[in-house]
């Protein structure tokens, strides 16, 4: 009886153990913010903040045609991919700090 006792004992701090390495580890930690410089409604899936680590998937459904898209993260060049289905899709991981997230338009139609 007195060995099961310390097993429990045991088994309930290593399961403390790990919970605590996983809220300071980016399960659950600080999470940072995006400034979207006023254009988060251009993102259908934009969430205010992420934590850091994370890869960060934002979605324009419907771009528009005749406009080349360029996006900056914190100043940095960020690609993007498009699809029919999907969309226009960017990816980032995102840093351990607050960021800014910014976009250019170029219209391709001639004049």
């Amino acid at each position: 009886m007195r060995i099961r006792k310390k097993r429990l004992a045991a088994l309930g701090a290593a399961a403390l153990m790990l919970a605590v390495t996983a809220l300071t580890s980016g399960c659950g930690g600080t999470r940072y913010n995006v400034d979207y410089g006023g254009r988060k409604d251009l993102f259908s899936n934009a969430k205010d903040s992420y934590p850091a680590g994370k890869k960060v998937r934002l979605v324009i459904p419907h771009p528009a045609d005749d406009v080349s898209y360029q996006f900056y993260a914190d100043g940095k060049e960020v690609r993007y991919d498009y699809s029919e289905r999907k969309g226009l899709t960017i990816e980032f991981v995102m840093p351990g700090h607050d960021i800014r997230l910014t976009s250019s338009e170029d219209s391709d139609m001639e004049s």
